[in-house]
C-alpha cells in the first residue's frame, strides 16, 4: 500500500487565469477522519471560519479584505489535508491575506482558544449533523462517508469526540499540525488580459 512520505518543506504554487477575484489557498497536512486528533480538528476550523463570530471573519472579513473563508480538514480515509480558503475582494493584496491568516493561526497556537468558542463550536456542530441526517436518506448518506474513512461507527463515535474537545486539545493540534514545513500554499491570481504567446 502506498503512503505519501512526509512532507519536509514549505511549498508554494501561483496560478494566473482569467477571472475576478483572487483566492488563497492554505493546505496542512493531517491524520486520517479515524484518528483521535481528528475531532479537535474539525472544532478549529469552526472556531477559525464558521459564523461572523469566527476568528478570519472578524480578522479578514470584517475588514473587507475578503468575500468568505472556509476552514475544514477533509474527512478521508488516509492521510489528508486541513484547507483554509480565502476568496479575495477587488484590490485586496495576495500577501496581506495570507500573512492575516497565518497570524491567526499563530494566535491559536500561542495563546490557544477559550472556552466558549469550544462550545459554540460544539453546539453548531452537533445541530448541523442532526439536521443532516433528518430522514432515511441523509442518515444513509452520512453513514457511507463513515462507511469509506474506514469505521462505520463513526457515525456515532465523532459526535462524542466532538462533545469531549477541550480548549487544550485545540491549542495541541494547532501546534502539532500547522507548522511551515508541512505547509503547502497556493495563489489564485486574476489575469484579464489574453496570455501571451497562446499561453
Amino acid at each position: 500500500y502506498t503512503e505519501e512520505p512526509p512532507q519536509t518543506g514549505p511549498r508554494r504554487v501561483m496560478v494566473r487565469r482569467p477571472g475576478e477575484l483572487g483566492v488563497v489557498m492554505i493546505a496542512q497536512k493531517i491524520p486520517p477522519a479515524r484518528s483521535p486528533d481528528y475531532a479537535a480538528l474539525r472544532v478549529l476550523g469552526m472556531i477559525l471560519a464558521d459564523g461572523r463570530n469566527s476568528r478570519f471573519y472578524k480578522a479578514l472579513t470584517d475588514k473587507n479584505l475578503t468575500t468568505n473563508v472556509d476552514a475544514d480538514p477533509e474527512f478521508n480515509r488516509d492521510g489528508s489535508l486541513f484547507f483554509v480558503s480565502a476568496q479575495l475582494t477587488p484590490g485586496t493584496k495576495h500577501e496581506e491575506v495570507e500573512q492575516k491568516i497565518l497570524q491567526e493561526l499563530d494566535r491559536v497556537k500561542k495563546d490557544g482558544v477559550k472556552d466558549d468558542e469550544v462550545a459554540a463550536a460544539v453546539a453548531k456542530y452537533l445541530a448541523s449533523t442532526a439536521y443532516e441526517r433528518d430522514g432515511s436518506m441523509a442518515m444513509a448518506f452520512a453513514l457511507n462517508e463513515c462507511i469509506a474513512v474506514g469505521d462505520w461507527q463513526l457515525f456515532y463515535k465523532l459526535e462524542d469526540a466532538m462533545s469531549k474537545v477541550t480548549p487544550a486539545d485545540v491549542q495541541r493540534v494547532a501546534k502539532k499540525y500547522f507548522g511551515e514545513d508541512e505547509r503547502t500554499t497556493g495563489w489564485y491570481v486574476p489575469r484579464n488580459e489574453a496570455p501571451a504567446n497562446g499561453e
